[in-house]
């Protein structure tokens, strides 16, 4: 089995978006917005909804920041890291899915518990890459069909 993921590091006055899981397996872990791409769905639409179905705040998303490729017996997991820009929108959230989201500085996400994260220390990773080395949108080619 394969699978797509598009998350979103969101940034707002030297703050980052971060939602905590409700659900099943997850429940209680920090992540950044993130999700499955659903049936004919571009990454960056997919990195769009996702951010908005779980914290009403709308984004544009202006680069890639990394990909994470994890395969093992049962299957593959692709991770997009996409670098978004803060549009509008106010925190709102469906509490059977988000336990809760909030604003985050760099230092509050490290200072984070690595088991109550999802991903662990790949979140560090992230932090520093999304300041340093963004790939433009021009230098990624999507195209629909």
């Amino acid at each position: 089995m394969r699978t797509i993921v598009s998350q979103v590091y969101v940034k707002k006055d030297d703050k980052i978006l971060m939602v905590q899981e409700n659900k099943d397996s997850k429940k209680g872990k920090w992540n950044m917005p993130a999700g499955k791409l659903e049936d004919n769905e571009t990454v960056i639409d997919a990195a769009i909804r996702e951010t908005k179905e779980e914290t009403n705040i709308d984004v544009k998303i202006n680069g890639l920041i990394a990909i994470q490729e994890n395969v093992s017996q049962i299957g593959q997991l692709i991770i997009l890291y996409f670098f978004g820009e803060y549009i509008s929108g106010e925190i709102k959230f469906d509490s059977n899915e988000i336990a809760n989201v909030k604003w985050m500085t760099k230092e509050e996400i490290k200072k984070l518990d690595k088991n109550i994260i999802r991903g662990g220390e790949t979140i560090d990773d992230i932090l520093s890459l999304a300041e340093k080395s963004i790939i433009p949108l021009d230098r990624i080619k999507i195209e629909k069909f």
